[in-house]
């Protein structure tokens, strides 16, 4: 097997300070090195991943997200695109900047060339018109015509990408084996031809960017991006559609556009609904649910990890990746990253869940995670921290940056957690950005 590929990256990780709401980017520069002597050569290529762009329950975005969204675009080098934009759920706090940033991007001649969303059921779609229907600024029907047909409506703002619905997956996402990362004679006879490319992985349901040859048919994998996605609790609700059926007069699948607009301009409607929607979870048991999750405005989410593919060969004076406790030896910093929007992450059922897809060797290497639901209580605790024994950064996404009770955002029992564990926080608190760079060659 030949040796590795010689060069460097850079990791910026931006969550942006937007408050209650979500704008995540991260930008990861592969610079390749000549070996004698060491030096650049050539410009390297910029991946640049997206998560959500919202902010505030209104259908227009607060101001600040008008400033977070421009300084991003500001921060890309010329020429380089978005490869990969991930909608974590349809909240409106989380979604309503999508406009807003297609514009900001189509101004600069920057395309997007992926749009990762989670499979939104049709009891969602009427929960998410129902949960932002009857504000002051009720005119929601860009919105509704959103959560009625995403894949369109993500077509329209972002022509040039190819839209990907991810559904629910049990099944583990393998490992690249060390011996089937690399391919060729190895790395060290010039860098002409390589270029690093972002591509479905073959075996999985993720992307992995690669390092390639085509003159010397060579190639190494060196970053993935794996999907997860926690399914509502709402999902597979019999008494739910049945519900809905007799205040649309027809079955869901048959609701057009207009019924939901109708359903969220008629409060008598929507309320009925949404008293339909407590009657279920109060009946429902806990373990019969998909996801332990409160019900609230929450809707399946999609859970994204981004890290190298073999981290350790990036540090080369650390065996693997296991729980510092366990192997002190270690980096500052684990390399990767979780983003978890709105997921239910609260019992060790669902945590044991993201666990068997995304597999422990992935978890341990997450240094940098967003906390679930803007740290709301009903939606992560110990089984999530102690999933992930190296993380060091945790980032808030609310309104303010002290913890309450109730249904405060964040909560008190979350901060004490995450504060008990030596974990550090950031309150992504309006015009209060997180900003991390991390540097690694090899």
């Amino acid at each position: 097997m030949g040796k590795m590929w010689q060069g460097k990256y850079e990791l910026r990780i931006n969550q942006w300070g937007v408050g209650n709401g979500g704008f995540h980017s991260q930008s990861i520069h592969f610079q390749p090195l000549d070996r004698n002597p060491v030096s650049e050569a050539g410009v390297g290529t910029y991946l640049r991943v997206i998560y959500d762009c919202g902010s505030g329950r209104s259908k227009n975005p607060r101001s600040c997200l008008y400033r977070a969204v421009a300084d991003m675009v500001d921060e890309m080098p010329p020429g380089t695109n978005v490869d990969l934009l991930v909608i974590s759920h349809f909240d409106m706090d989380h979604v309503n900047g999508l406009k807003l940033l297609s514009e900001e991007l189509k101004r600069e001649g920057i395309r997007v060339d992926q749009i990762w969303t989670p499979l939104l059921s049709r009891i969602e779609s009427l929960y998410a018109v129902m949960a932002f229907a009857g504000q002051d600024d009720n005119d929601i029907s860009e919105y509704v015509h959103l959560v009625h047909n995403p894949i369109q409506v993500l077509a329209e703002l972002f022509p040039r990408a190819e839209v990907r619905t991810i559904s629910p997956n049990p099944e583990p996402i393998p490992l690249v084996p060390i011996e089937q990362a690399r391919f060729g004679d190895g790395f060290d006879d010039g860098h002409d031809d390589e270029e690093v490319t972002l591509g479905v992985q073959p075996n999985g349901p993720g992307l992995t960017a690669k390092v390639s040859s085509v003159k010397s048919r060579k190639f190494e994998s060196l970053w993935e991006f794996q999907p997860y996605v926690i399914e509502s609790a709402l999902a597979g609700s019999a008494a739910i559609e049945h519900e809905a059926r007799a205040l649309l007069g027809k079955s869901l699948d048959e609701a057009t556009i207009d019924d939901l607009v109708r359903f969220s301009r008629d409060s008598t409607l929507w309320g009925k609904f949404h008293s339909a929607v407590l009657q279920h979870h109060k009946a429902a048991r806990p373990e019969s649910r998909t996801s332990s999750s409160r019900t609230g405005a929450n809707l399946s989410t999609l859970i994204v990890y981004s890290g190298p593919v073999s981290p350790y060969e990036w540090c080369c004076h650390r065996a693997g990746w296991k729980a510092l406790s366990e192997n002190p030896y270690s980096v500052p910093f684990a390399p990767a990253w979780l983003g978890t929007g709105d997921a239910g992450l609260l019992a060790k059922s669902d945590v044991e869940g993201l666990r068997s897809v995304l597999t422990q060797s992935r978890l341990d290497r997450v240094g940098f995670s967003s906390a679930p639901h803007h740290g709301s209580s009903r939606d992560s605790g110990s089984p999530l921290w102690h999933a992930l024994p190296n993380v060091k950064w945790v980032t808030i996404e609310a309104d303010n940056s002290h913890g309450g009770v109730a249904h405060h955002h964040p909560h008190s029992s979350v901060v004490a957690e995450l504060m008990g564990r030596n974990i550090n926080l950031h309150y992504a608190v309006v015009g209060n950005d997180f900003k991390w760079t991390d540097r690694r060659h090899r």
